[in-house]
């Protein structure tokens, strides 16, 4: 019978990053062994994608018995979640931490979406979208994980500027945050010249296109 492959429950990550997010960094963190099955299981996702790797993969490669594994995470599908959760409360720390210097709205995305595409590039995320295309269109065409980006990312702007004020503000401030993060899965998707060597040129290019879309924002 052929292997199945895991699956990512986008509630069940979702909800992992949402109650990541009462969490400091260093609090809770996992025991080593916990630790190096999920660095294993975000490497086979790198190399593999969602197929082609078992729980018994995971064991030999991170130096630890099966029983090991399986104590921790009751399922491959459980470990995939609790490896892309993990990616991502890493990934949002690092965009954040980013930007932090930036004074003006219009750097600090800028900014951020150059730094998340790095990070992109070297994480699951990426070898899902070139080994799994299917996985990688159903996580990023999820509407589930576009609303929910989508008002992170209004949320922070509104934590940075305080809160919209009328109905049409509330709007088009929802609009651009969907817009751009819409923008950025594209070149998740199709790097372009946010993909090339010159950080400088696809700096260029981004603070052409989001400066339009900032208007009026400070």
């Amino acid at each position: 019978m052929a292997r199945r492959a895991p699956t990512l429950d986008l509630e069940a990550v979702l909800a992992g990053l949402a109650m990541g997010r009462a969490v400091q960094d260093g609090a809770g963190e996992a025991d080593p062994a916990t630790t190096t099955v999920l660095d294993v299981a975000a490497t086979l996702l790198a190399e593999r994608g969602l197929r082609g790797w078992s729980m018994d993969d995971v064991a030999e490669r991170a130096g630890v018995g099966r029983a090991t594994v399986y104590r921790r995470f009751d399922s491959r599908d459980q470990l995939v979640q609790e490896a892309v959760v993990r990616d991502a409360r890493r990934f949002f720390r690092a965009v954040t931490a980013a930007v932090s210097g930036q004074v003006l709205l219009v750097d600090k995305v800028v900014d951020g979406l150059l730094t998340a595409l790095r990070l992109v590039r070297t994480s699951p995320l990426e070898s899902l979208v070139r080994a799994d295309a299917a996985a990688a269109l159903s996580l990023l065409t999820s509407e589930t994980v576009l609303r929910t980006a989508t008002e992170a990312l209004a949320e922070q702007y509104e934590s940075l500027r305080g809160p919209a004020g009328t109905e049409s503000e509330r709007y088009r401030l929802a609009a651009t945050a969907e817009a751009l993060i819409r923008l950025g899965w594209s070149f998740v998707l199709n790097p372009g010249i946010t993909g090339d060597d010159d950080p400088e040129a696809a700096r260029a290019y981004l603070d052409a296109v989001i400066r339009p879309l900032l208007a009026g924002r400070s």
